[in-house]
């Protein structure tokens, strides 16, 4: 199959993406990214045998008209231009797109250009809008690309796709389900492929010694955003402190800056600076290091429709590092944990976190058991060479025009 992949972001930095294209790869399939172009990338790449071109423009001033065009209509012209002049000029068998941004367009151009189109939807987004709109002030809130953005356009886009596309992915069943039923679409293609870890890729990173030999460390390593409930551990650390004088929690990662300093504000408030440490974003090559020191890693959602069904790459990353799992007691995360008994759950509040850590914390045998069943289930079913096997199986229900 010759596969043109559409993706909005970069795709260096989309860890999902990357595990996919390169997946279909090694399985004999050609894959073209399309993504984003930033200012110091490559317009034209290859990178293990996946072919990147990146879209873009130099003109601010063609920049902004095309986001205005994009922001009403769900077209960017660029992109239009771009994806069509690609198309025309290489054969296809499909277009196969990642979440809702440019889902509108790979539709529309793929009736043109007479292909299939399979949709991989992360999340879904209009009920994470309604998280992250939550959180924005008023001024905010009048950016053109939120204001013209209102979660109710999300929906509407959700039900365009699951009506329109040939074939679904997602990376959870109760996400799947979630739109199939929603859309009346249960006989629409579609495949589970969750956001699981490359086996070989994480064996061979390299291990730096990082100075918390003598600390019990929980650790956060992903992105930081109101979704993410970074705010419980950081206030559950001074209950925790009592019971556990040599605890730390590690935070590895990044958000957006207001976000990121109400947690600074948060551990100041609570007193636990000294408790809590900001590591910042790090490159994914070093992430083997903090699972290595890291006695807990933790997934602390909120909850919310969204964080119910999620199901982040970070659960299984921490299975694969053998270090046990605590999660926010969240529908899919709930049923992961239950099954593979790699961690446990807690109820969203810092009471019910502190009180859970301590108990792992007394109990070094089972936390050193979770970590191995983790192991094992990621060996045996939860790896990246055993999910692309459904995205070859969607292509083989899916006949090409």
């Amino acid at each position: 199959m010759h596969i043109l992949m559409i993706l909005e972001g970069e795709y260096k930095d989309d860890i999902r993406v990357r595990r996919e294209a390169e997946g279909l790869v090694s399985k004999g399939h050609s894959v073209h990214v399309v993504c984003s172009r930033g200012s110091q990338s490559q317009q034209h790449e290859s990178l293990n045998s996946v072919q990147i071109t990146r879209i873009g423009t130099d003109s601010k001033l063609t920049w902004y008209l095309s986001k205005g065009v994009y922001l009403t209509t769900w077209y960017d012209p660029i992109w239009l231009r771009e994806l069509h002049n690609l198309l025309h000029d290489d054969d296809y068998d499909f277009i196969y797109f990642h979440d809702v941004h440019h889902a509108k367009l790979a539709i529309r151009l793929a009736k043109w250009h007479n292909l299939r189109t399979i949709a991989d939807l992360h999340e879904i987004y209009s009920f994470a809008v309604d998280v992250w709109q939550e959180d924005y002030s008023y001024k905010q809130k009048l950016k053109p690309g939120i204001f013209l953005r209102p979660a109710w356009r999300f929906r509407r886009m959700e039900e365009y796709v699951v009506t329109y596309t040939d074939g679904l992915v997602t990376v959870s069943e109760e996400i799947l389900d979630y739109y199939l039923n929603k859309y009346n679409k249960r006989d629409l293609p579609a495949k589970v492929v969750r956001n699981v870890p490359d086996l070989d890729r994480l064996d061979n990173m390299p291990v730096e010694p990082l100075g918390y030999e003598d600390e019990f460390i929980i650790s956060y390593i992903g992105g930081f955003s109101p979704q993410k409930g970074l705010e419980i551990p950081i206030k559950a650390m001074s209950l925790i402190k009592e019971k556990i004088p040599q605890v730390k929690l590690v935070l590895v990662g990044d958000g957006q800056d207001e976000y990121v300093q109400s947690l600074h504000q948060t551990a100041l408030k609570e007193g636990v600076v000294d408790t809590v440490e900001f590591v910042g974003w790090v490159d994914f090559e070093r992430v083997a290091s903090f699972y290595n020191v890291s006695d807990l890693t933790i997934v602390p959602f909120v909850d919310d429709p969204e964080s119910q069904r999620a199901l982040p790459n970070k659960l299984f990353q921490s299975m694969a590092f053998e270090t046990p799992v605590l999660s926010s007691n969240l529908m899919t995360m709930k049923r992961i944990l239950n099954e593979t008994e790699a961690g446990i759950t807690f109820e969203h509040s810092p009471e019910s976190f502190a009180e859970t850590v301590v108990r792992l914390y007394n109990e070094p045998s089972q936390r050193c058991l979770m970590g191995k069943n983790g192991r094992r289930a990621v060996e045996q079913k939860y790896n990246i060479k055993k999910e692309i096997d459904n995205i070859t199986q969607l292509f083989d229900c899916i006949e090409p025009n």
